[in-house]
């Protein structure tokens, strides 16, 4: 098969799979917008292996919530990525549910309990990658090489666009902690960890403190600490000052300080990021021109 059959089959079979799940989308019989969303609420909160348990697991916990289709309510176990993660948990914490219709066992879990309709455009995007890809590798091959890093760069800016607003909007959320903050002493009563493997081997793994501290009003919140502690790896069982929002425990660090500085250096990361984008396609927009 020569290149342009080649490209042709991957890009039109990706580009019509892309095409339906978009229409799928819009007509509003996607996955995501046929799932059953109610609200429900926690109801205990296990704490975590001492050591060596997975972060992206968040906090394990038993979620209580009514059954629409069967008339009654259900009480299960978050039990792997699969669930969702909760990151912050505590007795009586109001979270939001999705599950596919008829079956509440496959629910989703998620700490906002908005329930903003989603389109299920992800599925489609992803697949309209490689046949972005493939048009790009065209466009190359026969209208001149520009094309790859043009196209190339604005996909790339685009996304990191997308990635500073919700960086902002975060950063804005935990802008008014230090104001408000109550502070109360936590304890570290597990350190997750997550393992990471890049294209030479090389692994690299992260450790998560989790802390428990009770808030001035009597609940006590087991959450994932990213920030603030010194030596996470080492630091099941030490204490530190918990600084946080009462209206909403989950929104707490161990040092503001710190926790000010990491949200504004993922700005800034993602900022250089979207720059270099542009820079990419300003390239190929050059030799296009040129």
């Amino acid at each position: 098969m020569t290149t342009d059959g080649t490209l042709a089959l991957v890009g039109g079979g990706f580009g019509a799979l892309a095409l339906i799940g978009y229409g799928r989308a819009f007509a509003g019989v996607s996955r995501a917008q046929r799932a059953v969303r109610v609200p429900g609420r926690v109801v205990r909160v296990d704490t975590p292996p001492a050591s060596g348990a997975d972060s992206a697991r968040g906090i394990p916990v038993l979620i209580a919530f009514h059954d629409t289709a069967g008339g009654q309510e259900l009480t299960l176990p978050t039990t792997g990525a699969r669930n969702g993660r909760l990151t912050a948990a505590w007795v009586g914490r109001d979270v939001g549910v999705r599950h596919p219709p008829g079956k509440p066992q496959r629910f989703t879990v998620s700490p906002s309990v908005d329930f903003a309709t989603r389109r299920g455009l992800i599925g489609p995007t992803l697949l309209a990658v490689p046949a972005y890809a493939a048009l790009l590798v065209w466009l190359g091959l026969h209208h001149g090489w520009g094309w790859g890093p043009l196209g190339g760069g604005l996909a790339w800016a685009a996304l990191m666009c997308r990635q500073i607003v919700a960086a902002w909007r975060e950063r804005a959320r935990r802008g008014a902690l230090p104001a408000a903050a109550l502070t109360v002493t936590g304890r570290v009563v597990a350190v997750q960890q997550h393992t990471t493997t890049n294209e030479d081997g090389t692994t690299t793994t992260t450790y998560v403190p989790v802390v428990e501290f009770t808030t001035h009003d009597g609940r006590t919140v087991t959450a994932q600490c990213r920030t603030g502690i010194r030596d996470r790896r080492r630091s099941l069982g030490s204490t530190c000052s918990i600084h946080y929002a009462p209206a909403d425990p989950a929104v707490f660090t161990a040092n503001p300080a710190t926790d000010r500085r990491s949200y504004g250096c993922g700005i800034f990361a993602a900022g250089f990021l979207l720059l270099g984008g542009v820079a990419v396609a300003l390239v190929g927009a050059s030799a296009l021109l040129s």
